[in-house]
């Protein structure tokens, strides 16, 4: 009995501890959504802050590489993570939030030569450039396999930016609020207004925060951060965070434009 009432002390400081610390999540360099080098750390970033800071909850941001984001938290060495898609092999590990954000994947394309359609197969006619590594999509990567796509496979997104502007490609996928991020920090104004996202989304995905299920307050975390984030919503400031926070990260990457 006396063992028992030792193990339930014990765990009891535990969870006390465990509440008393920072949470600590994952925080990696994609702009304008996270980045330790744009303002509020980016747009999820400062989300995320705000919809914990109303329910009364300490984070910590730490800096890791891209891989390291979401395989550290899986491992248990983070608290968290934010601005995920569901998987299964990640919810084996981490709970999911509500949806923080939507990310759209698009074509960028040059505004003098507008291309519409509707299916993969329509943009057999034209040179696609993409990055190594990079998912468009199942269909488009079924018809690049079969050697049916025109595909200029560069290493980075600014590589492909470049070959875009300079009519070497005539489409580069990108998600949509990075891409033009990309181009505020990368080209001067008279290039970036030479391209323009496609209207057609190739995908839509909803991204979320994400907790280790091995925090012993895991699923109360989630709660949490699910009503500061509904409270953001119903008191309309979750739209005023991301046009303000959006403008000051555009409004910085052009001041250090070439």
């Amino acid at each position: 009995m006396r063992r028992l009432l030792l193990l339930l002390v014990l765990f009891s400081l535990l969870r006390v501890e465990a509440a008393t610390q920072p949470l600590s999540l994952t925080l990696n360099d994609y702009p304008p959504y996270m980045g330790t080098h744009i303002p509020y750390q980016g747009i999820l970033s400062r989300l995320v802050k705000e919809a914990f800071s109303l329910e009364g909850v300490d984070i910590t941001l730490v800096e890791v590489p891209n891989n390291r984001s979401i395989a550290g938290p899986m491992a248990g060495l983070y608290d968290g993570t934010f601005g995920w898609a569901y998987t299964p092999e990640r919810a084996e590990k981490l709970l999911y939030s509500d949806a923080l954000l939507t990310f759209h994947m698009v074509f960028f394309q040059r505004k003098e030569r507008v291309i519409n359609w509707q299916t993969m197969e329509d943009l057999i006619p034209y040179n696609i450039g993409i990055t190594k590594g990079n998912f468009v999509s199942n269909d488009f990567s079924r018809l690049q396999q079969e050697g049916k796509l025109q595909v200029d496979e560069g290493p980075d997104d600014p590589s492909g930016m470049r070959k875009l502007l300079l009519q070497r490609i005539d489409l580069f996928p990108m998600e949509k609020e990075a891409g033009q991020y990309l181009l505020a920090s990368l080209f001067q104004p008279g290039q970036q207004r030479q391209i323009v996202a496609n209207s057609h989304t190739i995908w839509e995905v909803p991204v979320h925060l994400l907790i280790y299920r091995g925090h012993p307050q895991a699923a109360e975390l989630i709660s949490r951060f699910n009503r500061g984030l509904a409270k953001l919503k119903q008191s309309g400031q979750y739209e005023r965070l991301i046009l303000d926070t959006r403008a000051a990260i555009l409004k910085a990457a052009s001041l250090s434009a070439p």
